[in-house]
């Protein structure tokens, strides 16, 4: 499927704004932090379905945070701007279960115990990537199902199998 050209001066900015987020920040609440701001109004201008737009005055304010020249955010960075896999707008469901409840860390334990005695049992060896790939996939899947990964052991399988 062929990408529509970015030619809008707002498209631009929203792409070059979530690379600068995803790239050094990682989370949209340590971007807000970094521009000086709330995580709710980062969310309206970067977030999955954006409702306001990056205007000059904070695309400069934006530039000067992450030390890129004035009107940095207005070019195209097309090598730049290769988007990961786990975006960060593909990231809420995660960042969200790693916030800290007891429930949420006793979640990623789960993950990780599964993943490392599937592992173990198939004698399947992976990389260090691979492993965090493996976690970070059946993690996402049981937020996004609100599953109790003890419950079902097919997604962790189904999580290994993706990344070999």
């Amino acid at each position: 499927m062929a990408q529509k050209p970015m030619t809008d001066i707002n498209d631009i900015r929203l792409d070059n704004t979530r690379q600068l987020a995803n790239k050094h920040c990682g989370s949209l609440a340590k971007f807000a932090d970094r521009i000086d701001r709330v995580p709710t109004q980062v969310s309206r201008i970067i977030g999955k379905n954006p409702t306001k737009k990056i205007g000059n005055r904070l695309a400069r304010h934006i530039e000067e945070k992450f030390n890129k020249e004035s009107g940095w955010l207005d070019q195209v960075h097309r090598e730049e701007n290769q988007q990961s896999e786990n975006s960060i707008q593909e990231k809420p469901a995660l960042y969200m279960a790693l916030t800290g409840t007891a429930d949420q860390l006793e979640l990623l334990r789960s993950v990780i115990e599964t993943i490392e005695t599937i592992l173990e049992e198939e004698e399947i060896k992976l990389s260090p990537e691979e492993k965090a790939k493996s976690i970070i996939a059946c993690l996402q899947t049981c937020v996004k199902r609100g599953t109790n990964l003890s419950a079902d052991k097919a997604i962790a399988a189904t999580a290994i199998q993706a990344v070999i």
